[in-house]
């Protein structure tokens, strides 16, 4: 959660009645709904701007927002440019999980390839943290951002590609239950039904 250089906000109750912006349904929605609760607030006890990545960017740059819940690289731009100030970090409220995503023909009628290939994902996962400056050159190319915040938002944690656990199901149905309340997903949705739990990875991907 980032707030401007210049703002008084030190802490999330003082964010009550201030507009924070947030992409809608994203994890940084999540984000917003946890922190909120751990200060005994909601949603309604500030003003929610539901704007994509790009667009909350330009607003938090031009002063129309009071605080922001993004993620990297947006975080490292906003931090490194800025100066904006962190006054929560997500991992403390909702650590979160990225994932890749498969139509369920192709996990059951292939899962030896999609085993491949997620080993060989893996493989170049623990490749990228022994070769930090290779990874974040490779990482700039493809994206054109610029190499100091490649090297800031590789340095916020390691890199990793997992199955999915028992644990991440769980965290991920409370966060589809919290969605459905807040009507975020129109309907209730089974994480497990949806998981593919069909690989181990190969012991010399992790190594």
């Amino acid at each position: 959660m980032l707030v401007p250089a210049a703002s008084p906000v030190r802490a999330l109750a003082e964010l009550r009645g201030r507009r924070v912006a947030f992409t809608k349904g994203s994890s940084a929605h999540l984000f917003v709904v946890l922190a909120l609760a751990t200060a005994g607030m909601s949603l309604s006890d500030i003003s929610p701007a539901y704007l994509s990545p790009a667009d909350a960017a330009a607003a938090f740059a031009n002063g129309s927002l009071d605080a922001w819940a993004i993620w990297d690289p947006f975080l490292a731009i906003a931090q490194e440019t800025q100066g904006a100030r962190l006054i929560l970090d997500g991992r403390a409220v909702a650590p979160t999980s990225g994932f890749f995503m498969a139509a369920r023909t192709f996990a059951e009628g292939s899962p030896r390839v999609l085993a491949a290939l997620l080993d060989a994902l893996a493989g170049e996962a623990v490749w990228a943290n022994a070769h930090h400056a290779e990874a974040g050159q490779i990482i700039q190319a493809a994206t054109g951002l610029p190499g100091d915040i490649v090297d800031t938002a590789l340095r916020r944690g390691p890199l990793a590609v997992v199955p999915v656990s028992d644990a991440v199901i769980r965290t991920q149905q409370a966060n589809a239950d919290t969605f459905r309340r807040l009507g975020v997903v129109p309907a209730a949705v089974d994480v497990r039904a949806a998981a593919w739990t069909g690989w181990t990875p190969a012991a010399a991907v992790l190594r």
